[in-house]
């Protein structure tokens, strides 16, 4: 595949949002700390376009512990208040407003399966071209399972909380929506899932069988609208030995329409990391960029009790590998990359962190973040929306 080389820059950490009510702090108006580093600018990235950032904050309460609901055989929604706010930062002028809440709704956003109480990442997606966003929500007296119920919603972003049930759409593991904003991929039952947005209907489905023992843990949509990237990772790195599934872990282009899957065999795309002779945890995670035929990656470096984050980009043939400098911040497991290609947003010690891919800049700005959200209330970078 043509390689597509990426100009070295710098990089401007535009601000560190924190974590308080509302999910962001003020900017500061002076830099709390200067230093230079290298960094990139990725092709296809430009300064026109207005772009605005999109996370949200689940708060969750619990009236009881699960343990004695499940003694008492009490429904999880009798237990259980939760609410999530949905909020868009603006990188023009630095405003920030809640665009959508489900606190006093009769249907509320599901959590990630296996992310935890307040995990919302891939059940909420953005269109950037239409202001809409798209999540999973079931209603508030359902009795079922997060990872079994759920239907796909559009909702509105002008603070009104309108939403449109579009379709049933169960058991996701994740989903993402394509580029032109047509189509919905998801893992689903051991499945890759292809769907039309505005039917529901099936365009494609391939069985991921040959990954049963794995996790296919993330996937991301090329700019062509036809391809996917699919990330398989070995699973919980406690009980998953090296062999056999690092025969399969690693990163796959998946064609949509003739059902072939292509596994990028370079070392960067597929080599899982030990933990311990014998164990590995998850190989680096790549996405798209959303305009370029090139990916962002996302690692993990252990040491004998911590590990820290590392964002790169790399082109699709392993060339031009670039680190984009985020300091140490075991928290970043998420990141989204703006329609422009201008920043990039990702969750770091629960807060958001914007930095921009911007060429003619010499300075790392950072502010120290304010204190955390507590357990219970946690945010997360979802996408872009732009004007």
């Amino acid at each position: 595949m043509k390689s597509i080389s990426i100009l070295l820059a710098t990089v401007l950490l535009v601000t560190m949002l924190a974590a308080c009510d509302d999910g962001l702090a003020t900017p500061p108006d002076q830099a709390a700390e200067t230093q230079t580093q290298g960094a990139l600018v990725p092709p296809g990235g430009g300064t026109g376009g207005h772009e605005t950032l999109v996370y949200g904050v689940k708060t969750v309460d619990y009236a009881m512990s699960d343990y004695d609901a499940n003694q008492k055989n009490i429904p999880l929604y009798q237990y259980i208040n939760q609410h999530t706010d949905i909020y868009s930062y603006s990188m023009d002028d630095h405003t920030k407003k809640m665009i959508f809440s489900d606190k006093d709704l009769p249907i509320f956003l599901l959590n990630t399966s296996g992310g935890g109480e307040t995990a919302i990442h891939d059940i909420v997606v953005a269109n950037p071209g239409s202001g809409k966003l798209y999540a999973r929500m079931m209603p508030r007296d359902q009795y079922t399972a997060y990872e079994e119920a759920g239907s796909l919603y559009e909702l509105s972003t002008d603070g009104s909380n309108q939403y449109k049930k579009l379709f049933d759409f169960s058991s996701p593991d994740t989903f993402v929506l394509s580029p032109d904003a047509t189509k919905i991929a998801s893992l689903s039952g051991g499945a890759l899932v292809v769907r039309d947005l505005a039917s529901g209907e099936e365009i494609s489905r391939m069985a991921l069988d040959e990954f049963n023992d794995n996790w296919v843990s993330k996937i991301s949509w090329a700019p062509d609208g036809k391809t996917l990237l699919m990330e398989v990772a070995a699973g919980e790195t406690s009980v998953t030995p090296v062999q056999p599934y690092s025969q399969t872990t690693g990163s796959y282009l998946v064609n949509i329409y003739d059902k072939t899957m292509n596994k990028l065999n370079l070392p960067i795309f597929q080599n899982p990391m030990e933990l311990a002779p014998g164990f590995m945890t998850d190989p680096a995670s790549f996405a798209y960029f959303p305009r370029s035929n090139h990916l962002m990656g996302m690692a993990r470096k252990y040491s004998d009790s911590s590990y820290a984050v590392e964002l790169f980009s790399v082109d699709l043939d392993g060339a031009n590998r670039v680190e984009i400098p985020i300091g140490y911040n075991e928290s970043v497991w998420e990141f989204t990359i703006s329609p422009n290609e201008q920043y990039i947003a990702y969750q770091c010690k629960q807060n958001i962190c914007i930095k921009q891919l911007q060429a003619a800049r010499s300075d790392v700005v950072s502010q120290a973040p304010a204190p955390g959200a507590s357990a219970d209330k946690e945010q997360t970078v979802i996408g872009w929306l732009e004007k």
